[in-house]
């Protein structure tokens, strides 16, 4: 894994160097590299296509957010979070797909909180799930995964593009522990938060908008990690 920290001052940066290896969330295995200006980072992104980017907003000649622009125009794939003093500008990073902002002068845990699941996203962009169909064994990236949905036995694993059929059950899926960030909304499904658009009383609107049913008893729970999700990330 190679992250990259951008920010103007450099005390900063050596202090989320500590953080980062005090939260421990990569396990140990990191390349991390400082960059005290948004065109110090943008020189060196081609060469070493960072995995993680944790960016400044606020510096000079080129801010985060326009750097975060010219990433996005080669790597729609790295995960950015923002540093910033002003939670105001958290609304600007939306366009360049960041959703996560570490606010500066936290507190040590809220950093280390916040690092943790920021690792949890990687790790989970880069994990797999599979599967043995009657024709095939799959592997399918779990952020590809949009919900799983199941009949007694018979499981259909849909994702953006396709759909798998292969013999299961809901407790073994559930069960998994590299399915971070999935949801039961209903007996028979278990749903990728990412892709989720909305929830309304008695159902969910996925991305693709497929319509999950979202049963009475599971409403108030989906509801909750459904927030936590989006507010705090997993």
């Amino acid at each position: 894994m190679k992250i990259a920290l951008c920010d103007d001052e450099n005390s900063f940066i050596s202090q989320m160097r500590e953080l980062i290896t005090e939260s421990g969330g990569f396990d140990g295995k990191a390349e991390i590299y400082g960059y005290e200006s948004g065109e110090e980072l943008l020189a060196a992104f081609d060469k070493n296509r960072f995995d993680i980017v944790f960016l400044d907003i606020e510096m000079k000649n080129i801010n985060g957010i326009d750097t975060a622009r010219k990433i996005r125009e080669t790597d729609r794939n790295t995960i950015i979070v923002f540093f910033t003093s002003h939670s105001e500008y958290a609304v600007s990073g939306y366009e360049v797909n960041a959703f996560r902002y570490l606010l500066k002068n936290s507190p040590r845990a809220y950093y280390l909180h916040e690092l943790r699941s920021v690792f949890a996203e990687y790790r989970q962009r880069h994990l797999s799930y599979e599967l043995k169909t009657s024709k095939a064994i799959y592997s399918i990236p779990i952020m590809d995964i949009m919900y799983f949905e199941v009949y007694g036995r018979t499981v259909l694993l849909h994702t953006v593009d396709e759909t798998y059929e292969f013999s299961g059950k809901l407790n073994d899926i559930t069960a998994d522990k590299r399915l971070i960030g999935f949801v039961k909304p209903y007996k028979s499904y278990y749903v990728n938060m990412e892709y989720i658009k909305k929830i309304e009383p008695k159902s969910m609107v996925l991305k693709n908008n497929a319509v999950i049913p979202v049963s009475r008893m599971s409403a108030q729970s989906v509801a909750e990690k459904y927030t936590a999700y989006i507010t705090e990330g997993f």
